[in-house]
């Protein structure tokens, strides 16, 4: 089983990874994730192995940050890995959503003033899924930015070896933190080593308790009741929320377009320009 999510669905890896799989299987079986009933890979699926998982039309994002699109096919694929309690997954859902819309009417003007701050590199910081966010929101920063705000991701422990060094006092450090007890201690010490330092940087804690503010976090995000009760992979959908909000006004602080913040037109919506070699044979002719 080949599963491929694209928003457009359009781009020439994607299509060429089914077009391989299709050449090099004996039998192959297609679930492809898409926001784009126009796209090659929402028309190309449809004999009886394959089936395409349309998403709501409003995901397919127009502007180049790509929130919609992202945090939809993120809550898809979470979905399906419990596709056989999909409705006792409602009350999970429903606070998923509940502290979405949290930041999205609670959090605004504190994030703007962070990306008002004056500063030139964003590390983000997370454990077990959380990385994987941290990387998400690395990559949107520095595309909204135009690269303007180097940006760099690491989990909590793999920080402590080497790539500390890039914090400075015009360093963002955002914290995401787990809601797993163990884990946080992990993280937290990191905390206590960075703050140690004579780094001067700036932080953002996305996740912390109330008990945790002796940590003295430039700005923290803590959700009423808490989020021990949801599954730790599911706050992935949530937490990417501040540095989609954050490359928003940041490009607007740099008197960048958030939907077209490439001056150079280096990144675009649909990929162009990949060239597929099916064998080694072909990419050296």
């Amino acid at each position: 089983m080949l599963i491929s999510f694209a928003r457009s669905g359009d781009s020439p890896e994607s299509v060429a990874a089914v077009e391989l799989a299709k050449e090099y299987c004996d039998k192959l079986y297609e679930f492809n994730i898409t926001c784009n009933k126009e796209g090659a890979l929402a028309k190309k699926t449809g004999d009886t192995n394959s089936y395409v998982l349309l998403l709501p039309e409003e995901t397919n994002d127009l502007s180049l940050a790509m929130t919609s699109s992202f945090s939809s096919m993120l809550l898809a694929g979470l979905l399906l890995l419990n596709i056989d309690e999909i409705w006792q997954m409602e009350p999970i859902i429903k606070k998923i959503q509940h502290f979405g819309n949290f930041i999205l009417n609670e959090c605004l003007p504190d994030l703007r003033k962070i990306a008002d701050m004056n500063f030139g590199r964003m590390v983000f910081l997370g454990s077990g899924p959380l990385t994987g966010i941290a990387q998400e929101s690395q990559l949107k920063v520095q595309e909204m930015t135009d690269g303007q705000i180097i940006c760099k991701h690491n989990s909590f422990l793999g920080f402590r070896h080497g790539p500390k060094v890039v914090v400075n006092n015009k360093t963002v450090v955002v914290y995401l933190f787990s809601n797993n007890t163990l884990t946080k201690r992990y993280e937290l010490d990191l905390v206590r080593s960075v703050k140690e330092t004579k780094a001067g940087e700036m932080s953002v804690a996305i996740g912390c308790t109330y008990e945790e503010n002796e940590f003295n976090f430039d700005f923290s995000i803590q959700f009423p009741g808490g989020t021990e009760d949801i599954p730790e992979y599911f706050l992935t959908v949530f937490y990417i929320l501040p540095a989609q909000i954050i490359g928003f006004y940041k490009s607007l602080s740099l008197g960048l377009s958030p939907d077209s913040p490439s001056k150079s037109n280096s990144i675009s919506r649909v990929v162009q320009g990949v060239k597929i070699y099916k064998s080694l044979a072909t990419a050296l002719k």
